[in-house]
């Protein structure tokens, strides 16, 4: 008779360490210093478990962002940690895959797995100056992030290819204000890419999107155009 509480108090514990123990070995709070170390960044979960239409497990992750010299807390944002074929991402991969602007005014979170429609791929970014005037302290871009496509123009002012499913563009991302500006729009299934550009100019060439007939692949001739970027204006090079 004297086992039973024992036992019953044994099982509570064990009971306690499963729910509250992070998922796949992630810690509950973790924090990474910025690159430039003006900004010190927290991960809490704040929630986990299983996603069942993507049949895997995932992590809400609740990430804050805090002076690294004065101390004060400024900015906050829910982010989800989901995989579908194995563990959620380890958060020194996690963390690696943030892209911070020059010097630290605002930053592009990671992609989150099933927040978007199929072929949409799109990234948050966070207002990390409140000086900044944004409309609001958070904004979207869909962009390519598979070959490198992201070029700063200046510390707030960013091109990339802006590539969806099919739907290859290129857009600017002007952090000054918070908003996405189209430099090219697709014109599916011909689409385009960047090659080179300057402080004035970006030059593109043409490629074809996903949504190509493939009869079409074989006699597809790329083009060569330069956009000057103040004005927007068009010159076909090739």
């Amino acid at each position: 008779m004297t086992k039973a509480p024992v036992f019953i108090s044994t099982l509570v514990i064990f009971f306690q360490l499963f729910l509250f123990s992070p998922c796949c070995g992630q810690p509950n709070d973790s924090t990474y210093a910025s690159p430039g170390g003006k900004l010190l960044l927290k991960f809490r979960n704040v929630e986990q478990g299983l996603v069942h239409e993507w049949d895997g497990n995932y992590i809400k992750y609740l990430c804050t962002f805090t002076n690294s010299q004065s101390g004060a807390s400024f900015q906050g944002y829910y982010y989800d940690n989901v995989d579908k074929d194995k563990p959620p991402t380890n958060l020194n991969n996690l963390y690696g895959q943030f892209i911070w602007s020059p010097h630290e005014d605002f930053v592009i979170f990671p992609y989150e797995v099933g927040q978007d429609a199929p072929g949409t791929v799109q990234y948050d970014i966070l207002s990390l100056n409140p000086a900044l005037p944004w409309k609001d302290t958070s904004a979207r871009m869909s962009m390519d992030l598979t070959s490198d496509s992201l070029f700063w123009l200046d510390s707030l002012t960013a091109i990339y290819n802006a590539h969806n499913d099919c739907d290859y563009g290129v857009d600017m991302f002007n952090g000054h204000k918070g908003e996405v500006i189209t430099i090219r729009p697709s014109e599916s299934p011909v689409g385009y890419n960047i090659v080179g550009l300057d402080s004035e100019m970006v030059v593109l060439i043409t490629t074809f999107d996903n949504c190509i007939p493939l009869e079409d692949i074989k006699s597809f001739q790329p083009k060569i155009v330069s956009i000057k970027i103040s004005t927007l204006r068009e010159k076909y090079i090739h």
